[in-house]
């Protein structure tokens, strides 16, 4: 299979706007309600699916006006799915043998047809009526038809085919694949770190103050617009960001062959070629060896003037050839969530407490949400 190449990763910046855009939805829904009152900031994965379905599938979705729409239905679907690749996970690592067995049976996958249909429905779409949009499906379309993304954008947007007219480059297979792998990597592992931050700056209200006079200030020097530039200019928020997904790797282990025998230090115990390894990010995270009081929310942690930290501990997105490719895209969306809310509300504590989490959730979600209270604010950054 051919993966997403890495010249295409810039483009980010330009499919930022769709993203605002899905936030203000959120902002618009959530400025409906009264003026006071508890949120379960995990509703946040809600505003994931939008972006996702807007910038990556080109599907204009809004789940908090339509919460019964085709893609959301979908997508819904997977926690149970996510329980059962949790399993088959478990399987491989431990019993590989009968992991493949299950695999060749090649049981029918009705989430992974009705995601090829959707792909297959938007691109016809597209080259039938012309249809050009600054989204990541048409990135895999000039991919498709190309064989490669221009680095130009002004060729980058546009319709192109093969030279007989026939696109041959990347199956819809293929399409398919790359494109639902973004949307794991993306959705509820960014409406969780999103969440996740609102939730420790409320437990933390010096973080929350500094973080919001931050976007305020960044704000107003940028007549309240947020563009991709504008969000890379708050450092605090991303020092946020940085130890949230410090505390709260999105997905907490990394999976990994050992590519020769291996003896662990001290010990005769010899890990042989080809053994699977499981590597707890969330245990390394929150060791005291390489984070000095791991349990503490500290983004000052992650600042140049106080760091304090072993940096090749840190890897919330793994590391490697097989690092997250979606990480980029998955800290902006999580950043834009944050601004959105921090713009026009204040955040109080409901309780001081740890989160607890999800047992049969492979990327960390909190259980039962994690509550805050929401205050509109009645001078909003301009």
């Amino acid at each position: 299979m051919q993966s997403w190449p890495g010249e295409c990763l810039p483009k980010i910046s330009l499919v930022f706007t769709i993203a605002a855009c899905m936030s203000m939805k959120k902002k618009t829904h959530c400025r409906h309600r009264s003026l006071h009152y508890p949120v379960r900031v995990g509703v946040l994965c809600d505003r994931s699916i939008d972006i996702i379905g807007s910038t990556i599938f080109g599907l204009d979705i809004n789940s908090y006006e339509q919460p019964d729409n085709k893609f959301r239905k979908l997508v819904t679907a997977l926690p149970t799915d996510n329980r059962l690749m949790a399993y088959m996970q478990m399987l491989v690592i431990l019993i590989p043998s009968v992991a493949r067995m299950i695999f060749s049976l090649r049981l029918p996958n009705a989430i992974g047809a009705a995601m090829l249909a959707i792909v297959k429905d938007t691109m016809e779409q597209r080259e039938k009526q012309g249809i050009v949009r600054k989204d990541m499906m048409q990135l895999f379309m000039q991919l498709r038809n190309k064989g490669s993304v221009d680095e130009d954008d002004s060729k980058t947007w546009s319709l192109e085919t093969t030279d007989d007219g026939h696109l041959k480059s990347m199956s819809l297979e293929a399409i398919t694949a790359q494109a639902t792998v973004f949307y794991f990597a993306g959705q509820e592992t960014t409406g969780s770190t999103a969440a996740f931050t609102i939730f420790e700056l409320a437990q933390n209200p010096e973080h929350l103050e500094r973080l919001q006079n931050e976007v305020d200030e960044t704000l107003k020097q940028n007549n309240g617009q947020i563009s991709y530039d504008v969000l890379n200019k708050m450092e605090f928020l991303d020092l946020c960001v940085t130890e949230t997904l410090r505390k709260y790797p999105g997905l907490p282990m990394l999976n990994r062959e050992c590519t020769k025998d291996f003896t662990l230090p001290d010990t005769d115990y010899v890990i042989k070629k080809g053994t699977p390894v499981v590597i707890s990010l969330y245990g390394i995270h929150r060791d005291s060896e390489y984070f000095p009081d791991p349990d503490k929310y500290d983004p000052n942690r992650f600042a140049e003037e106080t760091k304090n930290y072993n940096p090749v501990a840190y890897m919330p997105f793994g590391d490697g050839p097989r690092i997250c490719i979606a990480q980029r895209m998955g800290r902006i969306n999580s950043k834009l969530a944050i601004v959105k809310i921090l713009q026009h509300f204040d955040i109080e504590v409901m309780s001081k407490r740890e989160l607890e989490y999800e047992p049969s959730g492979f990327p960390l979600v909190p259980k039962d949400g994690a509550k805050v209270r929401l205050s509109k604010r009645t001078t909003l950054a301009q």
